[in-house]
């Protein structure tokens, strides 16, 4: 089974806003670019895995939607739209001001909620810190705050679920529902950080530096391309990022291999116009001639030399590739597939046999082409023209010939297509 590690950064592709900003946005484009980007590879693999950016934004999105009624998170957000009453913060969220805490109310929770340890932890206390030690302390410290706390939750409730309903909007943007109607023995999608998404987690980020996270994202990237046992199939701002970082072509060449040869498949006709959703089926009809197909591109691609090139010479070599090497055998396929149709076997066979048979062999074809093709008449025909036999076995072996041809996988998607 041969398998590719995709690695995607959609938002450098598609969000023109420096450092992602205004990501939520362009959340159409980002999907739909992840779609576009692997769905020549779903062809040339039997099993993908996208690693993308898109999967971390929606994986912190969620995070931000399951804190909303987490209290420290809640009495946060309450205070603050409850002072600011920003009507255009009022309007984002669909939050009724008759909701909004007063200045009295905030006064009287202020007291009421008050921690009675509250102060700052050392850098070793938060080293160690233990979830469950914590609460246990928490329950024993706080005692009859449990109950303030869960009628501040109550209190606030509209505005916290407001706020967890926008983050899950906007988690819910980030989601391609044709790749996740796929199953996962064709594509699995994972972030570049396999770190679980936790307020504490978030929380310690803060304590490393503003980009934590995403520097934490980035290395493990590195890491899954560089180690990676499995094909490597690199998007463009991916690879220049690496090359950046000092990834040498010997520590990445073969990604260039993989990425030409999911670029030549993505030169096939009719496969961009072939809807996601039908990938997985056609797929599946054509599986026999994927293998030598695949085998194709590959050779072709690693022909190509184009480890050293850039972005732009490698879609330059690429198309030489394709016309010097691709095309050609797309081509000659097709004659084969028009050597192996049996009437056109017939047609030839008549031609060059004697006129008696030639005869024969144009009634034949007359009644074929008429539509008597009854068993009666074909059973006459059969036992007074051995070209027609002779006929019919030459189509059948030029027919396994030609789907033995590397190139056949294109006349088959063809077919598909006409098809559908």
């Amino acid at each position: 089974m041969y398998e590719i590690n995709i690695f995607s950064s959609p938002f450098d592709a598609v969000t023109p806003a420096p450092n992602g900003k205004e990501r939520v946005g362009h959340a159409s484009e980002i999907v739909r670019y992840d779609e576009d980007f692997v769905k020549p590879a779903l062809f040339l693999a039997d099993r993908a895995v996208l690693k993308t950016t898109r999967v971390d934004a929606y994986l912190d999105e969620f995070r931000e939607a399951s804190a909303a009624s987490m209290f420290a998170p809640a009495k946060a957000f309450a205070f603050w739209i409850s002072r600011s009453r920003d009507p255009e913060q009022l309007d984002r969220y669909g939050i009724d001001p008759k909701d909004l805490l007063s200045e009295e109310e905030m006064e009287t929770w202020e007291r009421v909620l008050e921690s009675p340890s509250s102060r700052e932890f050392t850098d070793e206390e938060i080293d160690e810190f233990n979830f469950a030690d914590a609460y246990r302390k928490h329950r024993a410290e706080t005692g009859n705050r449990a109950e303030p706390e869960t009628r501040f939750r109550h209190r606030v409730q509209p505005l916290t679920s407001a706020r967890a309903a926008i983050f899950k909007s906007r988690a819910d943007s980030f989601l391609s529902a044709r790749l996740n109607a796929m199953p996962t023995t064709v594509i699995r999608q994972e972030p570049w950080d396999s770190t679980v998404r936790t307020q504490y987690q978030k929380f310690l980020d803060t304590r490393v530096g503003e980009h934590a996270a995403s520097d934490r994202m980035v290395e493990q990237m590195e890491t899954a391309v560089l180690h990676s046992v499995a094909g490597v199939m690199l998007d463009p701002a991916v690879s220049y990022g690496l090359g950046v970082r000092g990834a040498t072509p010997a520590e990445i060449g073969s990604a260039a291999t993989v990425s030409g040869a999911v670029e030549l498949m993505r030169m096939v006709g009719g496969l961009s116009e072939l809807p996601l959703d039908e990938v997985v089926e056609v797929r599946e009809e054509l599986h026999p001639y994927l293998q030598p197909f695949r085998g194709f591109l590959l050779e072709t691609s690693a022909a190509a030399n184009l480890e050293d090139a850039d972005a732009l010479e490698q879609g330059r070599l690429l198309q030489i590739a394709w016309e010097a090497e691709v095309a050609p055998a797309i081509s000659d396929m097709r004659i084969h597939v028009e050597g192996a149709t049996f009437k056109r076997n017939a047609l030839d066979l008549f031609s060059s046999a004697s006129d008696a048979t030639k005869t024969l062999g144009m009634a034949v074809g007359a009644a074929w082409a008429s539509g008597l093709t009854g068993i009666a008449a074909l059973s006459v025909a059969a036992a007074a023209a051995p070209p027609t036999l002779t006929a019919l076995v030459s189509s059948i072996r030029a027919k396994q010939d030609v789907r033995h041809n590397r190139a056949y996988f294109v006349h088959g998607l063809e077919k598909v297509t006409r098809k559908g």
